[in-house]
């Protein structure tokens, strides 16, 4: 004999459980997304982002794939020069601005990659000096990602001299730990 609030109670645990596991699914999916976004796989990097995006609508964290991916995603899209992405991700961050303040560095950085992408170095270089010193040191991942990406629009518009100084500075503010994250700091060593 189970008494009706049991039933309910056993019904909302069956519920919680799933939706644990919706987001472990989602999670594995995020990661398989980067991956291979960092690998340059444009189409699995579409096929993952559906599934993700499909998860967060199913499981109301919408703003994971309005907010934190694009953020994100960001350095590995600017590494592989997927312009189609970079746009993206530009446009979908402009249109946040107004309720996220905080989201006009990485939108200015996302427009000053996808300029770079198309060979508009010194639009890239105006809009980039405008925005790193916006930005903080201690914010440590956009500080040195937007640096190291000015850097090589910079190199692209044969300002070689002004790049290794930026690429210097970066690496002057990074912690022996912080090598050990390859994706950050591999370029600016490079």
């Amino acid at each position: 004999r189970r008494h009706e609030s049991q039933g309910i109670e056993v019904d909302v645990h069956l519920d919680q459980r799933r939706l644990a596991v919706r987001l472990w699914t989602m999670a594995a999916d995020q990661l398989r997304m980067l991956h291979h976004a960092l690998r340059g796989e444009t189409e699995e990097v579409q096929r993952y982002r559906e599934r993700v995006e499909l998860y967060a609508v199913q499981g109301s964290t919408t703003w994971q794939a309005e907010l934190f991916w694009p953020v994100l995603l960001f350095g590995a899209e600017a590494l592989t020069k997927d312009a189609l992405s970079m746009r993206r991700i530009w446009e979908q961050l402009a249109r946040r601005i107004k309720d996220v303040p905080g989201l006009e560095a990485y939108a200015n950085a996302a427009q000053a990659a996808y300029l770079a992408m198309r060979g508009e170095h010194e639009e890239a270089i105006a809009l980039y000096e405008r925005i790193t010193p916006q930005l903080p040191v201690n914010d440590r991942v956009a500080w040195s990602t937007i640096r190291t990406h000015a850097a090589e629009a910079m190199s692209a518009a044969g300002q070689h001299v002004r790049a290794k100084e930026l690429l210097l500075e970066v690496l002057s503010h990074a912690k022996p730990s912080d090598f050990a994250m390859v994706g950050r700091f591999l370029e600016p060593q490079r």
